[in-house]
Parts: C-alpha cells; structure tokens; sequence
C-alpha cells in the first residue's frame, strides 16, 4: 500500500466585495477616500460576508474597524487603525486583532499636481482553530486527525502607496502591499497525530482612480491583484459612482468568474458627519454557482469630521 502526502494551496486571507472599507488591512498604507478628499479624521465600521450560500461549511467573515488620521505636523500626516476579524470555514476558524499604523509625506507640491507617499505597517495576533473531534466523516478513516485544536499566533504585513493629484482634483493611488509575511507552520497535535497549516505571504497591487464630479460626487475605477505562491493570480475591476451625496452603485468583475454588484447609501448627520450603508450580491457564471450559490456582503460606517 503507498501512501502519499502533498500539500493543497489557496487563499489563507478573507475577501471583501466593498474592499475599499477594508483596505487598510489589505493595505496598511491605504488612506480612504474620505479621508483624503474630504478632510474626515476618524471612521468606524462593521462588516459581514456570507460566501457560496448553498453550502453548510462555506465561507463567512465578519469585521470591525475603527480608523483615523491626524493633522499634518512638519509636513507628515500618521494614519492608525485598530481591526477585529472572524472568519469560519466550515471545520476551521480564526479570530484576529490587528493594528496598523502608516504616515504620508509629500513628495511634490507643484500648481498642477501634488504627489504623497505613504508607508505603513500592521501587527497582529490570531487565534487559529481546527474542529475536527465531530467532524462526520472522520470516523471513517482511523488515520485522520480527530481532535479540536487552537493555535495562537503573530502577524505582520507592510504596504507602500503613491497617491497623485490633479489640478482638477482627481486622484490616482497605486499601493503594493504583502498583508500576511511571518512564514510559520501552525501544527496542530494529539497523542498520535498531527498535522499542520503554513500560513504564506500574500502579495496584492491594488489601485484606484476617481473622478470627482460636482457636489461631492465621484467615479471611482479600481482594481485589486492577488497573488499566492502555487495560485492563479486573481484580480477584480470594479466601478463605482456616487450621485446626488447620498447614493452610489457599483459593478465589476472578478477573473474567478464572479459578478460584482453594489449599492450604498450615504446619511449625513450633526456636524457634517457622515453614516453609510452598503450591500453586494455577487452572482457567478461560472458553471459551479449553480452548486455553490451567490455572495451577499453588508457593510456599514461612519466618518467624523472632529
């Protein structure tokens, strides 16, 4: 009898559709929109997505974020940020506490174009899970692990941003950022057995253009590139235009076959602060949708102006 063991690769880090919200842990050097086009300081929000609803065991995450930037001294602005997140997949799950802290300089200041540079950090710990002790299957086969286990562990990621603007206040940003870079192999254990996940790095280039229109009014065109090692690289095209201040709808695509779509709602309320309201269906045409179901994500935050 021949046995052989391999291991299987894939996507270690949780997904957004309305990635922009969550970019900060995409990208620690990320600065949002309100925050540099519209001089809020502080932003809250919560995040839920739920993956491939037809599935018992499939992917759902859910996030918190509370972020904020400071006035610029002696030329520097410091963008911190502190994030919960909880991600289940079936027999695996893990919560993380992450922080991140990042500063811009300006690199030129001209009467026709202004460019920053912005350079970032975020450091974490995981609580990493594996519950396999009822797993229906494992009876079946001796050999399997059959325990529950949980792992604790640190993170770190860095990213680096250009943000450029126009004379007619449009902007581009282009950031590349490595958001998971200690290489550790979390072994989980019982009396006979083992077995172990290797958490790798995850390289991502994300970049966004906005037009901005009257009235506080934009088109955002964005991307978001993902590459892993041993995994076809992966990338969304999304647009998005917010009318009217109160409003915006998004669609886009994802080389997995993935249909983006998306609507939001902006409130402004005392003080000029703003609370925003978003939801995605996301549809595949791939042939495996059919099996596997859409992705529903809602999102909400809040930006102060203090």
């Amino acid at each position: 009898m021949l046995l052989a063991a391999f291991p299987i690769c894939g996507q270690q880090l949780p997904l957004f559709t309305q990635y922009a919200e969550y970019k900060g842990l995409i990208d620690p050097s990320f600065i949002p929109y309100e925050m540099y086009a519209e001089d809020y300081k502080v932003a809250m929000g919560m995040a839920y997505r739920d993956q491939w609803i037809q599935i018992p065991d499939r992917p759902r995450t859910a996030a918190l974020r509370y972020e904020g930037i400071t006035d610029k001294k002696r030329g520097v602005n410091i963008i911190y940020g502190g994030y919960f997140l909880h991600d289940d997949i079936g027999i695996f799950a893990s919560s993380e506490i992450k922080g991140r802290i990042a500063s811009s300089i300006t690199l030129r200041n001209t009467r026709y174009t202004k460019t920053l540079l912005t350079a970032g950090v975020n450091l974490g710990v995981g609580l990493y899970q594996v519950n396999l002790a009822n797993a229906p299957y494992i009876e079946e086969d001796p050999e399997l692990f059959r325990d529950n286990s949980t792992q604790i562990a640190p993170d770190a990621g860095l990213g680096i941003s250009i943000y450029n603007t126009f004379r007619n206040q449009d902007y581009f940003q282009i950031g590349f950022s490595v958001p998971q870079i200690i290489n550790l192999d979390h072994i989980h254990s019982s009396d006979t057995k083992e077995f172990d996940i290797r958490r790798i790095p995850h390289y991502y280039l994300s970049a966004s253009y906005y037009k901005i229109l009257k009235d506080y009014n934009h088109i955002e065109f964005s991307t978001w590139i993902k590459k892993l090692k041993n995994v076809p690289l992966n990338f969304d095209a999304v647009v998005r235009y917010k009318f009217d201040s109160k409003m915006w709808v998004g669609a886009g695509l994802n080389s997995a076959g993935i249909i983006h779509t998306e609507i939001g709602f902006n409130f402004m309320v005392q003080d000029d602060n703003r609370a925003k309201a978003g939801y995605s269906f996301n549809p595949t045409f791939k042939s495996h949708g059919v099996v596997f179901g859409n992705i529903h994500e809602i999102n909400f935050s809040y930006y102060l102006k203090r």
